[in-house]
């Protein structure tokens, strides 16, 4: 899935109140859980996340985070997933790195009582990830150490990483998912065009949006007026829809996995499925048994534009609700 971050100019930092008595932190043991295959599954549960080998649907396994994810962000070149869990009051560092014996692991969790704001979103500037709210930080975390302070500090930015699943900025326009409606807004406008946002029309209403990894197509869920879902891919130069494949439900959350294809959750029938976007086969649908009812999935596959990296952080998919 597609990120990128817009930043106002500079980076000011201030402390100005330490929270190191109020705050700890735990490194997790090198465990792994399960045996799972090379384009997982990863789903967030209400109480838990889950990892599914769609080989196997009934090989699965429990990340061991507690509590519902709020918010998330992979950095691709760490191969680490970022959870914000504000029920928790943490945010945890997943190892995503493919035959890591610590893959799925939290191989480090950051807790404070300033985390358990719903508001807080991340942000980056200077190759660190910080987890912040208007222009006070909580938290500011280096991918390359993997360390982390955590106080109360004033930034001079605006925490602006967006969510994939409504976002996507090419090198020439951005398209934007609100409110139901699909708009576009060329950055770098050519005779004629405007340096504006205008809509796109569709023939359903559109609900989420993945970037394809070569940047040529937009891959939107839609819902179509009797209830089901639709696939629609959008040529995103001529802005025409190429290809619609029908789904028999509302389509919840898109991720993709790590050979290329695409995975599809519809929440309230626990359904998943995985579309060859290629051949346009569906080569795997199930419901898997696992207890309670899914909210969406999570990425940390490899990038799906190969424009991603920002202040030398490279950057997957980022989720807020």
């Amino acid at each position: 899935m597609t990120l990128r971050v817009l930043l106002a100019c500079s980076l000011w930092l201030a402390a100005v109140a330490p929270a190191g008595a109020m705050a700890s932190a735990s490194v997790g043991t090198a465990m792994r859980v399960g045996q799972v295959g090379t384009s997982d599954v990863l789903a967030v549960y209400r109480d838990k996340m889950v990892v599914i080998d769609p080989s196997s649907p009934d090989d699965w396994g429990v990340i061991p985070v507690q509590g519902m994810v709020h918010s998330a962000l992979w950095l691709m070149e760490r191969h680490i997933l970022l959870v914000h869990l504000p029920a928790q009051k943490a945010m945890a560092v997943i190892d995503t790195r493919p035959g890591s014996v610590s893959r799925y692991r939290a191989i480090a969790t950051y807790n404070a009582p300033e985390f358990s704001d719903t508001r807080l979103k991340f942000a980056v500037s200077g190759g660190r990830v910080y987890l912040a709210r208007d222009r006070q930080a909580v938290l500011i975390f280096d991918p390359g150490s993997l360390l982390a302070k955590i106080g109360l500090y004033a930034v001079d930015f605006l925490p602006v990483v967006y969510s994939t699943a409504t976002r996507t900025i090419l090198s020439d326009r951005i398209l934007a998912l609100e409110e139901g409606q699909l708009t576009v807004e060329w950055t770098r406008p050519r005779p004629g065009e405007v340096a504006a946002p205008r809509y796109v029309r569709l023939p359903y209403r559109p609900t989420g949006m993945l970037s394809h990894r070569e940047g040529s197509w937009l891959y939107l869920s839609a819902r179509a007026d009797d209830g089901t879902g639709r696939v629609l891919v959008l040529d995103t130069r001529s802005l025409e829809v190429v290809h619609e494949i029908p789904v028999p439900h509302a389509i919840t959350s898109m991720a993709w996995l790590d050979d290329g294809r695409l995975c599809l959750l519809s929440a309230k029938e626990s359904r998943f499925a995985i579309l060859d976007v290629k051949t346009w086969d569906w080569t795997r649908v199930w419901t898997p048994k696992i207890p309670g009812t899914p909210i969406r999935l999570l990425s940390a596959a490899p990038p799906p534009t190969p424009e991603v990296a920002h202040d030398g952080v490279g950057f997957g998919e980022v989720y807020e609700p």
